[in-house]
C-alpha cells in the first residue's frame, strides 16, 4: 500500500515539475520574442538614419521612444535585465562618419542599447 502511494506521489510530483519547467521555457520564449521585436525596431532605426536635418528631431524622438518602451518592458519583467539594458559603462565615444552631429548621441545610444539587448537575449534564461 505504501509503495503504491509513494509511486503515485513521485509520478505526480514529476509531472508537476515538468509542467513548471515547460511553463518557464514558454515564458522565456515569449519574452525573447518581445526582445526580438525591440531589436528589429532598433535595427530599422539604425538603418534609416535621417538624411536631412529636418528629419533628425523625429528620428531622435523615435529612438527615445524605443528605449523607453524597452526599459518599461524590462522594468515589468526583470529588474536585472533593466540594469543591463540601461548600463552605459562601455558606451563608445567615437564619432561615426555619415551621422549628423545632432543625431550622433542618439545613434551611439541606440547602437549600445542594441548591443545590450543582444546580451540579454543570449542569456535570457538568467534574466527571466
Amino acid at each position: 500500500m505504501f509503495g503504491i502511494d509513494a509511486t503515485v506521489l513521485i509520478v505526480s510530483t514529476a509531472g508537476f515539475v515538468l509542467s513548471l519547467v515547460m511553463w518557464r521555457k514558454a515564458k522565456v520564449r515569449k519574452r525573447q520574442r518581445t526582445i526580438r521585436e525591440f531589436m528589429a525596431r532598433g535595427q530599422q532605426f539604425r538603418s534609416d538614419l535621417p538624411m536631412g536635418s529636418a528629419d533628425i528631431p523625429h528620428w531622435n524622438n523615435a529612438v527615445d521612444q524605443l528605449i523607453q518602451d524597452a526599459a518599461h518592458f524590462f522594468q515589468q519583467h526583470s529588474p536585472t535585465a533593466l540594469a543591463v539594458f540601461l548600463d552605459t559603462s562601455n558606451m563608445p565615444t567615437t564619432i561615426n562618419p555619415g551621422v549628423w552631429i545632432t543625431a550622433h548621441g542618439h545613434f551611439v545610444r541606440l547602437t549600445h542599447c542594441l548591443r545590450n539587448l543582444r546580451s540579454i537575449m543570449e542569456n535570457a534564461e538568467a534574466y527571466f
